[in-house]
C-alpha cells in the first residue's frame, strides 16, 4: 500500500514536472520569436539609417561643390567688372588729356572712341557672364532642391513602410499568441521609438527650402 501511493506520487511529480517544463520550454521558445523578430526589426532599420546617410553624405558634396562653383562664378564676375572699371578710368583720363590738347589731339581722340567701344564690349561681356552666373546658380539651386525633396520623400515613404510592417507583424503575431498581446504591444512601443528616431518623418515643403 505504501509502495502504491509513493509510486503514484512519483508519477504525478514527474506529469506536474513533465507540464511545467512543457510551459517553460514554450515561454522559452515564445521569447526567442520574440527577440528574433525584433533583431529583424532592428536589422532592417540599420539598413534604412545606412541607406538615408549614403544619400545625406552625397547630396551634402553636391552641395559643397555647388558652393565651390558660385564662388568661382563670384570671383569671376568681380574680376571683369574691376578690369572694366579700371579701363573706363584710363579712357577717361586719356579723353581728359587729349581735349586739353585742342586741335592737335583730333586724330588720338578718334582712337579714344575706339577706346569706348572697346570698353562697352569689356561691360557687356561682364555684364554677360554676370547673368549667366545668375541663371546657372538658379539652375544649381534649383537641382539641389528637387534632390532634397525626392531624398525626403524617399525617407517618409520609409517611415510609413517601416510602422506598417511593424503594425503587420505584431497583429500577426497577436492573433496566434493571444496570452502575449501585452508584451508584443510593450514591444512595438518601444520599436516605434527606435524607427521613429532612426527613419523620423520629415516635412519636404520645409526641407526644400532650406538655405544651402
Amino acid at each position: 500500500m505504501t509502495a502504491s501511493v509513493i509510486l503514484g506520487a512519483l508519477v504525478a511529480l514527474v506529469g506536474s514536472g513533465g507540464i511545467v517544463f512543457g510551459a517553460l520550454r514554450f515561454n522559452r521558445e515564445e521569447a526567442t520569436r520574440i527577440v528574433e523578430q525584433q533583431s529583424t526589426i532592428l536589422q532592417n532599420m540599420e539598413l534604412l539609417y545606412e541607406a538615408t546617410k549614403e544619400e545625406r553624405d552625397a547630396l551634402q558634396k553636391n552641395v559643397i561643390e555647388l558652393r565651390g562653383a558660385l564662388e568661382q562664378a563670384r570671383e569671376d564676375a568681380e574680376k571683369y567688372y574691376k578690369e572694366a572699371q579700371a579701363l573706363r578710368s584710363e579712357v577717361v583720363k586719356l579723353r581728359t588729356a587729349i581735349d586739353g590738347m585742342g586741335s592737335h589731339g583730333y586724330k588720338l581722340r578718334r582712337g579714344v572712341k575706339y577706346s569706348w567701344i572697346v570698353l562697352g564690349i569689356v561691360f557687356v561681356i561682364a555684364g554677360t557672364s554676370i547673368v549667366l552666373g545668375q541663371i546657372y546658380n538658379a539652375a544649381a539651386l534649383q537641382k539641389i532642391q528637387n534632390q532634397r525633396r525626392i531624398i525626403c520623400e524617399d525617407q517618409n515613404h520609409r517611415h510609413d513602410e517601416s510602422l506598417f510592417q511593424l503594425s503587420k507583424a505584431v497583429k500577426q503575431y497577436v492573433k496566434d499568441n493571444p496570452e502575449q498581446a501585452e508584451a508584443a504591444y510593450a514591444s512595438q512601443t518601444s520599436n516605434l521609438r527606435i524607427i521613429n528616431a532612426l527613419v523620423p518623418k520629415r516635412d519636404c515643403d520645409q526641407i526644400t527650402k532650406l538655405p544651402l
